[in-house]
């Protein structure tokens, strides 16, 4: 059985994947750097999802 992978992560999520803090993910996106993301719902910071398969893609193409 295949693992199934999240579609949606949270800000701590995102930041353990690309193993860097909450605070630079917040920096980027205050920025506009860093790999895209989307608000849901109200509340700073809560609401903020990150696509993992755009977390990854984004990631690799820092790599090359």
């Amino acid at each position: 059985m295949t693992k199934l992978e999240p579609i949606l992560v949270r800000q701590a999520e995102a930041a353990k994947l690309l193993a860097v803090s909450e605070r630079t993910l917040e920096a980027w996106r205050a920025q506009g750097k860093g790999p895209p993301w989307l608000r849901i719902g109200e509340g700073r910071g809560k609401g903020v999802r990150y696509a993992y398969a755009q977390l990854r893609q984004w990631a690799e193409k820092q790599i090359s």
